[in-house]
């Protein structure tokens, strides 16, 4: 493992020894066995939980079809042996793919996650496999775990021949979000629900109308235009029908533009 970083984003690479533990270590049992990674944080002191009347109709979603077929469930572990799976999507680039920064390094002890896999269009099984060669996260989510900063891009240099393009400062109050929550399907297949923006406040986004549940972190946040402009980060506790979201800004530019810099420019030379 090799770490490079800046005073904003930081990103790790691995060697070629543990993409091959990687490859080898996910068999159709621990996929099976995997547990969701998700943020439920109780209610601050004085927060007023958000009042919706209607609850988001979840619905499954077609891995045939764009923007879904690029979106998928990622797979990993902890050095204790714990399995996770949470969800994640090709954003910007064709080897570049986003999710959660929870989902690749654990603030409560320190430490990345390890054994990364990529399934795109998982479907009750199935899917592309994309070994994960790189990530990158903000340095405020390793020092303060500012949920602000809850977002991570991953590199595979097996790319797709098709990327999702995202879009900065949410030009949106419609959104569909996606994702593999434990609450719909049992996680087994890719789930959409349609909400609204509620509030923008320290660079976290509220989706109201979002009942997904443990196992959606990292699934995208679309607009109108399938262009993806948030995900699903945490939710509180007593709040069923709210997630929340970092905000994407000059931030997240600036951790796509760092990954692409050091990492992206490599792929060529991995493949070899």
């Amino acid at each position: 493992m090799e770490i490079l970083k800046n005073s904003e984003n930081e990103l790790v690479i691995f060697s070629k020894a543990e993409l091959k533990n990687s490859a080898e270590y996910w068999s159709e049992d621990r996929i099976k066995n995997a547990k969701p990674k998700d943020i439920v944080i109780n209610l601050p002191p004085n927060f007023k939980p958000s009042k919706i009347d209607t609850v988001g109709t979840v619905t499954r979603a077609d891995v045939t079809q764009y923007p879904f077929k690029l979106c998928g469930k990622l797979f990993f572990s902890d050095s204790n042996g714990n399995d996770y799976f949470a969800s994640a999507q090709f954003c910007g680039d064709n080897a570049i793919i986003l999710t959660a920064a929870h989902c690749v390094f654990d603030y409560e002890n320190g430490n990345y996650y390890e054994n990364f896999m990529f399934k795109e269009a998982y479907n009750n099984g199935g899917g592309n496999k994309h070994p994960i060669r790189a990530v990158c996260i903000k340095t405020d989510w390793r020092s303060k775990h500012n949920y602000g900063f809850d977002y991570s891009l991953m590199i595979t240099d097996s790319k797709e021949s098709q990327n999702l393009s995202y879009a900065l400062k949410f030009p949106t109050e419609k959104i569909m979000a996606i994702g593999y929550p434990s609450n719909y399907d049992n996680a087994k297949r890719m789930q959409k629900v349609d909400g609204t923006k509620g509030y923008i406040k320290n660079n976290i986004v509220q989706m109201l109308n979002n009942p997904m549940y443990k196992g959606c972190s990292g699934g995208a946040w679309f607009d109108e235009k399938n262009n993806i402009v948030g995900l699903n980060s945490f939710s509180y506790v007593g709040e069923d029908n709210t997630e929340y979201g970092p905000y994407f800004d000059d931030n997240f530019e600036s951790l796509f533009q760092f990954t692409k810099k050091y990492i992206y420019k490599e792929c060529s030379k991995w493949q070899k």
